[in-house]
């Protein structure tokens, strides 16, 4: 028989993850989640999209918008728009609507996570995002933090979630850091009572 696998270390809370326990009476309390995981049936986490980089995606945004300006009133002025200028203007513009709309939503929006006896949901918000999902926690048989290396764009950090029938599925995919992804890791597998698997898998998209 293998011997039993040590616990990771526990990790502390990174300050941008708000974390609370609520208990039968509705009474919302923040202890130290390392010595306070499954004393009460709900876990709420919930953090805002905002971060170092979205500054540089507000001058970006402001950038592609003045384009669509200024090619709107390019030599035709704003009512004589040729049809060569109007192609010009909807590439520009498509790609403006979409910076505009990331980066309001990493302004305005934030995820929570509410684990209860029963579910595990995951809500992004107010601006609408995908994502959105209501697991059942019988189901699950733990998590798994992930580095991912698309083919295109940036390797980034994401949460899977392991389900007991050997499947799994993506559980988070937005703007998560390393250690953002193995402290959710842990502390959702406290709450649920599985094991943690403290470490990160590398995963790429196939070529």
């Amino acid at each position: 028989m293998s011997p039993h696998r040590p616990a990771p270390p526990s990790r502390p809370r990174p300050a941008r993850i708000a974390l609370r326990y609520v208990d039968e009476n509705a009474s919302a309390h923040t202890p130290d989640y390392r010595t306070a995981a499954g004393t009460a049936p709900r876990l709420e986490l919930r953090w805002r999209w905002v971060n170092v980089y979205t500054s540089l995606r507000v001058v970006l945004m402001s950038g592609t918008l003045g384009m669509v300006f200024l090619l709107l009133g390019a030599r035709h002025g704003w009512f004589e728009v040729s049809f060569h200028a109007l192609l010009k203007i909807l590439f520009v513009g498509s790609g403006a609507f979409y910076i505009t709309y990331i980066t309001v939503a990493e302004i305005l929006n934030h995820t929570q996570i509410t684990v209860s006896r029963d579910s595990l949901t995951v809500r992004h918000g107010p601006v609408p995002w995908s994502g959105n999902c209501t697991l059942d926690v019988r189901r699950i048989r733990g998590f798994q933090a992930e580095h991912y290396k698309p083919l295109r764009g940036s390797a980034h950090f994401r949460l899977r979630v392991l389900f007991t029938d050997g499947q799994d599925t993506l559980l988070l995919d937005t703007w998560l850091t390393e250690e953002h992804a193995l402290f959710l890791q842990e502390v959702l597998s406290k709450q649920l009572g599985l094991e943690n698997a403290g470490t990160v898998i590398t995963s790429a998209s196939p070529a």
